[in-house]
């Protein structure tokens, strides 16, 4: 075997610097220095324990490697698994190590079915299901703690950052979705449990990780008691775990070299310059959404430089959103078919004007929640005949809300299949703004994710009102963790009539507003969207001409070295955007490279920037606006930008 090492009394799983061991006795898989397995390694309360002998029920039966080919998203691997029964349950478990060629760190899952039900109280608040848990030197180490939050139409905070310390002989826990376990030397462990954010969470568990003395246990394994039905198999949510070196810095790069591994389709997928309308207000749409009003926005999409015009809801003839997510209303095949009083000859003519403009067709789409999802396989028909009949390559997935475990895998199986049955031409774009749903960690594997509703037209005082200072900074913090091509970054129409939406007075940029986009201005919104995925969020035929020139100007640069910017180490620099700041993005291949650097709405406008891993060298400006001075020595990048407000594309 690759993988693993198993003697009579040992067994050893190790790839790429990461390793782990445990001692085989009695039938049992016992971790080192343990005297039972019992909450030590692998544990579900009132299924795999005996609570009363406090022992572990279950049996050791041996380990398995099995190479798979790239399946759907997932790219080629081999799952290293180690196997458990348990004769009165009648229980069979596998816990299973995806493990990726030449990528330290592996991917944990349990895959488990049974014909007893979990005994015990299910009613409690703080459940000991482990999913594993991992011997570490915690009491002089530090933890950092990156918590997501999915539902952003209510907040404004998609990731929380936080530092902490073990006091000895007490337990720490500690609630989010990636921890930083780091050892004075720098070395440490990346953990990363790919599962909703503690916001969303319907286990009982009292949180994602509890750190003792010299143990990091993750708790949680996504599936409720009920949800466990005899003599069905049902899996667990993951686990990621990654070694690395070198701090902060070297954390960074290890999760993102595992990343791009394990969603190597969306990561290496074609650059998507996506048009979505729904962002210049949905109200207008349900009334002129036409083959005319899609062809005048295609024609329009096509000179901004995009390469989709993604149609939202309202195409269908079976109803609207609300019907769905307010009403309850379960659909059918009929809910999906085209409207024909919309659109008399269905998408073909919106089709000849794609080949026209050279723009591709996007669609919304919103499985059926009301039925845990259980008629994906239907869904996947109707999603692959849209793509088979109208080329339709890019979907965004909206109105989910996760219910059950089941729920979400039957989504994922609802979106893996559309994959598998195009022949691997379809991309999703998952929303996480609303409902319950997986959220940032798991929508990336499918497609770049759309984390925000920000309209330049809601009113003033409204949380969802655009302002670019806060896209930025919701930005920059999520691409420590995603990488950030693969986040949708908003680009509104700013200039949008207020009297459209009501009470010019409501619903217009206050004149005071500090961080009002019309202080900002075209190009610096649209640059905010260059090492991430430029969503234009408005309707085009209706965006004011200078407005879209500005646009188009940096739309332009962005599809001329966005490869370019991808194929190196992408990484968040400068100071956290709080409105003043100077920060940005670099990406570092080899001794070239490129950043992005943006002054907000402060007075300070030079800066020097730490640049990972790089020497010296003389950038040049490939768009600015604003007068800029740059230069690159001992690994910092000098700055100088004239405007506030201002920014600047640099490449070396």
């Amino acid at each position: 075997m690759l993988y693993f090492r198993e003697t009579r009394q040992t067994l050893l799983l190790r790839n790429a610097g990461l390793e782990r061991n445990w001692v085989i006795g009695k039938k049992q898989l016992l971790p080192p220095n343990q005297e039972n397995s019992f909450l030590a390694c692998l544990n579900y309360q009132g299924l795999t324990e005996d609570r009363h002998q406090s022992r572990s029920t279950l049996q050791y039966a041996g380990v398995s490697e099995q190479n798979i080919r790239q399946t759907d998203f997932l790219p080629a691997h081999t799952v290293a698994a180690i196997r458990f029964t348990d004769d009165f349950r009648k229980l069979e478990l596998s816990w299973n190590f995806r493990i990726f060629p030449k990528t330290p760190g592996w991917e944990s899952f349990v895959e488990v079915s049974t014909l007893s039900f979990p005994l015990d109280d299910w009613r409690t608040d703080n459940r000991r299901d482990i999913l594993d848990a991992i011997p570490f030197e915690t009491g002089s180490a530090s933890f950092h703690l990156a918590s997501f939050r999915a539902g952003t139409d209510l907040h404004n905070e998609f990731v929380k950052l936080t530092s902490h310390k073990l006091k000895k002989g007490h337990e720490l826990y500690l609630d989010g979705n990636i921890l930083r376990a780091q050892k004075p030397d720098g070395s440490g462990l990346i953990l990363v449990k790919v599962c909703p954010g503690p916001a969303d969470r319907r286990e009982k568990i009292r949180a994602n990780f509890r750190i003792t003395d010299n143990l990091i246990t993750v708790l949680g394994w996504g599936i409720e008691p009920g949800e466990i039905a005899t003599g069905k198999k049902i899996t667990s949510h993951s686990l990621i775990t990654i070694p690395f070196s070198g701090g902060e810095t070297g954390a960074t790069l290890a999760l993102r070299n595992f990343l791009k591994k394990r969603w190597q389709v969306s990561f290496n997928s074609p650059a998507a310059l996506i048009v979505n309308p729904w962002g210049g207000g949905g109200e207008y749409l349900y009334k002129h959404f036409s083959d005319k009003f899609i062809a005048r926005e295609m024609e329009a999409s096509a000179k901004l430089g995009a390469t989709h015009y993604q149609i939202d809801d309202g195409w269908q003839a079976g109803g609207f959103l609300p019907d769905l997510t307010i009403l309850g209303r379960v659909t059918d095949k009929s809910f999906w078919k085209i409207d024909r009083k919309k659109f008399p000859q269905g998408f073909d003519r919106i089709k000849q004007v794609a080949r026209k403009t050279g723009v591709n067709i996007g669609l919304w789409f919103a499985p059926n929640v009301n039925e845990e999802y259980r008629n994906w396989k239907t869904e996947s028909e109707i999603l692959t005949a849209f793509h088979r009949k109208y080329g339709i390559d890019y979907i965004k997935i909206d109105g989910v809300y996760h219910r059950s475990r089941e729920a979400e895998i039957n989504l994922d199986n609802l979106l893996r299949t559309v994959y598998r049955q195009t022949g691997g031409k379809v991309r999703f774009n998952l929303d996480v703004t609303a409902g319950i749903r997986l959220g940032f960690l798991y929508s990336p594997e499918f497609g770049p994710v759309f984390p925000a509703n920000r309209y330049p037209q809601s009113p003033q005082d409204c949380l969802r009102k655009y302002h670019p200072n806060n896209t930025l900074r919701n930005f920059w913090k999520l691409s420590h963790f995603i990488p950030p091509h693969l986040i949708q970054v908003e680009v509104p129409n700013f200039m949008f009539d207020p009297a459209e939406f009501g009470d010019p007075e409501k619903f217009s940029y206050r004149d005071n507003d500090p961080h009002s986009p019309l202080l900002y201005g075209g190009k610096y919104c649209a640059a905010l969207s260059l090492f991430g995925s430029p969503l234009a969020w408005l309707q085009p035929s209706r965006t004011p001409k200078e407005l879209l020139d500005e646009y188009a100007i940096v739309f332009a640069a962005y599809k001329e070295h966005r490869d370019s910017i991808v194929k190196g180490d992408v990484y968040p620099i400068g100071q956290e955007p709080d409105g003043k700041s100077i920060t940005g993005f670099a990406s570092i291949l080899d001794r070239h490279g490129y950043a992005v650097i943006y002054r907000e709405a402060g007075k300070i406008s030079s800066a020097r920037i730490p640049l990972p891993f790089s020497g010296s060298a003389k950038p040049e400006t490939i768009l600015s606006d604003t007068r800029t001075e740059t230069k690159i020595s001992g690994g910092k990048l000098e700055i100088s930008l004239k405007d506030s407000r201002s920014f600047a594309l640099l490449k070396w």
